[in-house]
């Protein structure tokens, strides 16, 4: 991976997905020592480690996701409002319909949307991925986003917020405002709206980027680097491989590396990148899942018969996993004892009674499944193969056989 600044700037300024106040890293191997320090699971304030496990408590609202305040609360409304402006026209990065906006809320006396402010005077930037008015089927990584991103926050995961939202109403758009770069102006006064839609906000801390912007982290990276103190070293082996294995339950195949992102938790965030004591690796982008990959030349989302039909083990007497396709090939290794328990035990604390059913209802509740017409929009099926996927990694060889563990 080596490279020249002077390239690494240029692909720094020509991918400029960056954020203005992004950490740099000065080379690789400042990059893999941040790598090696980052956590990627830290243990919420609903889970209790007890003896046997992990248990839940009801302090957790995965239907509400993580708490939010501001002008962020606007967007757990069913309809949220924005405005286009020539600012926001600019080609977003990948394949999947998305668009930046700037956030309206209505005037109680007026009854018009007005834009809104953050607490430094600013406008308000949201990222919203959409379906085409039109299309007949709704774009699937608007679903597997925010499924994705709420139970990766609610095992303790970092994660970015999404939140699922029946319609978006927006001023100034196109029916198509990823590829139709204009503003509209028929809908600055009657805007467009948009079904089942999916709003991301960041997670909190600042982004480390190497020199070339694209590259974040990979999970053959994260395995082989961790720290070279023993006992923590463990755990972060231990964690990054049960998260290693979530993403092949999940079957999130799109993990190329700028997918994984790296934060900086301090507080103020330190001058430069290799002064950071608090590392977060996090997953992003995770739309791209709970299919089975491709099929054929097509890659496969959010769709349940497939998803439900595809076991979570390639082979589990070596606890494989049955990863179908990944950009990271190392996601597709065996699995150790370490990663697989902690992730049986996070899993079994979630899915348990009455409550933990709930839970996993309210993964895909959030998400607003119930807006597709076929057998994906489908709560209790859906809850049904997670419950079942959740059982394969608890017990691998199978209930009757609970005393199975996979190699150290």
């Amino acid at each position: 991976m080596k490279r020249s600044i002077l390239a690494g700037m240029v692909l720094l300024i020509a991918h400029g997905s960056f954020a203005a106040d992004a950490l740099i890293a000065k080379d690789d191997k400042s990059r893999i020592e941040i790598i090696r320090r980052g956590k990627v699971w830290e243990k919420p304030e609903w889970v209790t480690e007890t003896a046997s496990g992990y248990e839940f408590s009801s302090k957790l609202d995965v239907l509400k996701g993580s708490p939010v305040k501001g002008n962020s609360l606007l967007l757990e409304k069913d309809d949220v409002y924005c405005q286009l402006t020539d600012k926001d026209l600019e080609k977003g990065n990948g394949k999947t319909p998305k668009f930046k906006c700037r956030l309206m809320q209505m005037n109680a006396k007026t009854g018009k949307p007005e834009l809104v402010l953050d607490e430094k005077g600013k406008t308000d930037d949201i990222k919203i991925k959409y379906t085409v008015p039109g299309t007949v089927k709704y774009n699937p990584e608007v679903f597997a986003e925010v499924v994705g991103t709420r139970l990766l926050w609610a095992l303790g995961f970092g994660a970015d917020r999404m939140f699922g939202v029946k319609r978006v109403h927006c001023y100034g758009c196109t029916s198509d405002p990823f590829n139709n770069l204009v503003i509209d102006p028929e809908t600055l006064v009657n805007p467009m709206v948009f079904t089942a839609a999916a709003i991301e906000k960041k997670a909190k801390g600042t982004e480390i980027v190497a020199m070339n912007a694209a590259e974040g982290w990979e999970f053959s990276e994260a395995m082989a680097n961790y720290p070279a103190d023993a006992s923590e070293g463990h755990y972060q082996f231990k964690y990054r491989d049960s998260l290693r294995l979530l993403m092949s339950v999940l079957q999130h195949t799109d993990n190329k590396a700028e997918n994984q992102r790296m934060l900086c938790l301090d507080k103020p965030a330190p001058a430069t990148a290799e002064l950071c004591s608090s590392v977060q690796l996090i997953v992003q982008d995770i739309g791209t899942s709970l299919g089975v990959g491709l099929t054929g030349l097509k890659i496969n989302k959010f769709d349940y018969p497939k998803w439900s039909q595809k076991p979570v083990w390639k082979d589990a007497a070596s606890c494989k996993p049955n990863y179908g396709t990944s950009l990271d090939s190392s996601v597709a290794r065996a699995v150790s004892e370490y990663g697989r328990d902690h992730l049986a035990k996070l899993l079994a604390g979630f899915i348990k009674g009455d409550a933990g059913r709930k839970r996993v209802e309210d993964l895909f509740r959030a998400a607003n499944v119930e807006m597709r017409n076929d057998e994906s929009g489908n709560v209790q099926l859906w809850a049904d193969a997670f419950i079942a996927k959740a059982k394969q990694v608890i017990a691998p060889a199978g209930e009757a056989n609970s005393a199975f563990k996979c190699k150290m």
